[in-house]
């Protein structure tokens, strides 16, 4: 999916701009950053393309591959949105340590912005939801087949609205995440609950039997045959589980619901 999104926003900047409204626009945005304080001394290139060009030829070989994997998903084999961010964030913890890696993300981060600010100013001619996805998009990003990801919209209501649905504009696919990823009472806030998600998408994304079982038990090791025995007798008490044998991998939205049960029960 973000390789998609990725040659898409790409698409659409070099279809909106002549060369020199481009190069206008890049240089308004790093001289607004360059004025902000704190910047100048990570900005010290008097236009955009002597500083994207000095970037890109002071990178080390470590910096370079970093680079690559975040900036081409197809280099970074980033077949699923959740494993971009999980490297964005370890790019953040293993720099941040030394100088020479504080200045690397400085600069990182400027470029990114610069490249953000471009492509919303650029959804003004074209809105993001001429963007278009296939339901097998996202079931790629949970990581199971279309016969799992069918079962999992029904389980959360929206079987209804797009089966047989062959391509989905973004803020479909944004509501059809949500409802897989968050509890049924819980703000999406990225914001404040990076690291939470972050967890949750590298760990409990999509959850099998054994992984709701050990949460659920709050077991240190795999579970046994007889923690599986528990559990199926705490589950068929529970009117809200039927679905629990049609399937063996649960988004994070089903799935802290049965573990909740199991633990409340054990």
């Amino acid at each position: 999916m973000i390789e998609k999104l990725n040659h898409f926003l790409l698409t659409k900047v070099n279809s909106s701009y002549t060369q020199e409204e481009l190069t206008i626009l890049l240089n308004t945005f790093y001289h607004q950053h360059k004025e902000k304080k704190g910047n100048k001394k990570y900005l010290i290139e008097d236009d955009f393309k002597t500083f994207a060009t000095n970037f890109l030829n002071n990178l080390t070989e470590e910096q370079k591959t970093d680079f690559e994997k975040l900036s081409n998903p197809r280099k970074g084999l980033f077949n699923t949105l959740f494993y971009a961010i999980s490297v964005f964030y370890e790019l953040v913890k293993k720099n941040k340590r030394t100088e020479e890696g504080k200045v690397f993300l400085v600069r990182f981060y400027i470029l990114s912005e610069i490249k953000k600010k471009l492509f919303r100013i650029s959804f003004r001619k074209t809105k993001l939801n001429a963007f278009k996805l296939s339901q097998t998009d996202i079931a790629n990003d949970f990581e199971v087949d279309k016969k799992t990801y069918s079962k999992w919209l029904e389980l959360v209501d929206l079987k209804e609205k797009y089966f047989g649905r062959k391509q989905l504009r973004f803020d479909e696919y944004n509501e059809i995440f949500r409802k897989l990823f968050t509890e049924s009472e819980e703000d999406f806030d990225v914001k404040n609950k990076f690291h939470e998600y972050k967890i949750r998408l590298e760990e409990k994304k999509t959850l099998s039997k054994k992984d709701i079982i050990r949460l659920g038990f709050e077991l240190i090791d795999n579970p046994k045959v007889a923690d599986y025995e528990r559990a199926q007798e705490i589950i068929q008490e529970n009117n809200d589980f039927d679905f629990y044998h049609s399937m063996d991998k649960y988004p994070y939205a089903i799935a802290i619901k049965i573990i909740n049960c199991l633990k409340s029960n054990s």
